[in-house]
């Protein structure tokens, strides 16, 4: 018999939900979260087999960091209704995905993902081969004003040795752009010339280049990324 779990409040603002695995959790299990007042939430789990009832009409924040286990196959994660949770928080205004939750959203959905039609604010790190997850991303939300990309010197797909941009929507809102850790290499310089080229509604590009890098190398980067064309001269670039 299935043990369920249950996060019920009416009260509630912020909601911290982390299942560790480190112990035995049945993830045929089913766990709901009857919170309809929560307006930032931090879900940190692993597919399960039966996605989550949710109730949370009010959420605004999410910050999604699921995880895979090191025993699990292919199947188990194909299994996982990851694609229902998604479309409960698709209503949110600020959206966090970390590596590993693009790395599950990938696998898990594969169909497509719902429109995120009140999405703002968009942080997104990932890895090498997840980047695909971005365009898909980028195309379901209309709105979204701020896009802050970690891990972007990780992407360097092309296509027979030619530099191959990310996907961005011809009708994209974005304002503010925000490169973490940048390193510095040409590929990244590439992606930014691309991103301001290609978004026309850009005011703001902050780039916050890696801890390590010294102040020589810095003030050559930020020349560099001054020199780039960009589809409009008043886009205001920051090298932090």
């Amino acid at each position: 018999m299935l043990c369920p779990y249950v996060i019920s409040s009416k009260s509630i603002k912020k909601l911290t939900v982390t299942i560790n695995h480190s112990y035995h959790v049945d993830r045929s299990s089913i766990l709901t979260l009857d919170t309809p007042n929560v307006v930032d939430l931090y879900y940190s789990d692993f597919p399960r087999r039966k996605a989550p009832h949710c109730h949370l009409g009010s959420l605004a924040k999410v910050k999604l960091d699921l995880h895979s286990l090191e025993d699990d196959s292919r199947q188990v994660q194909n299994d996982a209704d990851v694609k229902i949770l998604i479309s409960e928080i698709r209503n949110v205004k600020t959206l966090h995905l970390t590596c590993s939750a693009v790395e599950i959203i990938s696998v898990c959905c594969k169909g497509g993902l719902p429109v995120f039609n009140n999405l703002v604010e968009l942080m997104f790190s990932s890895k090498k081969r997840d980047w695909k997850v971005l365009p898909l991303l980028l195309e379901r939300s209309p709105n979204l004003k701020t896009l802050i990309l970690s891990g972007l010197h990780r992407y360097t797909f092309g296509r027979r040795h030619r530099f191959v941009g990310i996907q961005i929507p011809p009708i994209n809102q974005i304002k503010m752009l925000s490169i973490m850790q940048y390193q510095g290499s040409a590929t990244e310089l590439k992606h930014i010339s691309h991103f301001l080229l290609k978004m026309e509604c850009l005011e703001v590009v902050k780039i916050y280049v890696a801890a390590e890098m010294d102040d020589l190398k810095k003030m050559q980067l930020t020349e560099d990324l001054l020199k780039l064309p960009r589809a409009s001269s008043e886009v205001n670039i920051q090298v932090l």
